[in-house]
Parts: C-alpha cells; sequence; structure tokens
C-alpha cells in the first residue's frame, strides 16, 4: 500500500470467478516464490502471481484489471480483528469458514485463513477454497 492510500477495503461477497492454481507450476521453482504474508502486500502479491502463475476466468481478470486483489495472510487478519471475526460469529457476517489468501511458499502450497480455528494455515492448490478481493482508495 502506499502513502495515498488511505482506505483498505475488502468486498462483501465472495468472487464469482475462478483461478486455475495449477496452470503454470512445472515451470516455477519454488525458490522462485516472490509473495511475502505482510499486511500491504496484496497487491503487489496478486500482481506477480497473476504474471507467472494463475490462469483466471474473464471475471476474476476483470476485477483484477481495475485494482481488486486477492488479500495478504496479514491483511485478512487485520480485517478480521477490526471487524471482531470469531469463529463462532464469521458464518453470520456472510463469510465462509477459509479462504485463500495472496502468499503462496511454494510451487504446490497456498497459504489460507481458518476462521474455524482463527489461525493461518497451508493447504495444496487442489483444495477447493473461496476468494475474497480487496482494494485501496
Amino acid at each position: 500500500a502506499s502513502k495515498e492510500n488511505r482506505f483498505y477495503v475488502m468486498s462483501l461477497k465472495d468472487v464469482e470467478g475462478s483461478l486455475d492454481w495449477f496452470s503454470n507450476k512445472d515451470n516455477i521453482e519454488d525458490s522462485a516464490f516472490n509473495t511475502f504474508p505482510e499486511f500491504g502486500k496484496g497487491q503487489t502479491n496478486t500482481e506477480w502471481i497473476m504474471s507467472h502463475y494463475y490462469k483466471a476466468d474473464e471475471n476474476m481478470l476483470n476485477l483484477i484489471s481495475k485494482g481488486w486483489f486477492i488479500p495478504s495472510t496479514e491483511e485478512w487478519i487485520a480485517f478480521g480483528q477490526e471487524l471482531n471475526i470469531t469463529s463462532a460469529n464469521y458464518s453470520s457476517v456472510g463469510l465462509k469458514s477459509n479462504y485463500y489468501t495472496s502468499v503462496s511458499s511454494t510451487r504446490l502450497y497456498a497459504e489460507y485463513i481458518d476462521f474455524t480455528t482463527m489461525k493461518k494455515s497451508s493447504c495444496t492448490f487442489q483444495e477447493v477454497k473461496p476468494f475474497r478481493l480487496s482494494i485501496y482508495f
């Protein structure tokens, strides 16, 4: 996030669309991953991932071209804290139990936020998890 970005917004609904996590995995070495969990890194993570790894459908590409991005792990944590999301109330505020972040530690694993345990975790890209996008203003 740059200094001129004052507002950080999370979409109120899951993304309609899909990403093919595996589209280019064999062409990337694990040491080449350039995604970071820190707050403010979601947009650059998404840009790097989209240019190196993902194959997205038209709806997802359209949203990302307008500045929307997949939040980093710490961005998801900040949203949860600011909105007082707990394992007891996440579903009542319209969230599913877990969401992908924009952080990939290897070509086979991605980080996700699990609201049932209130922790971050990692999974293979074969597991299906929803996406929410964020944007800066």
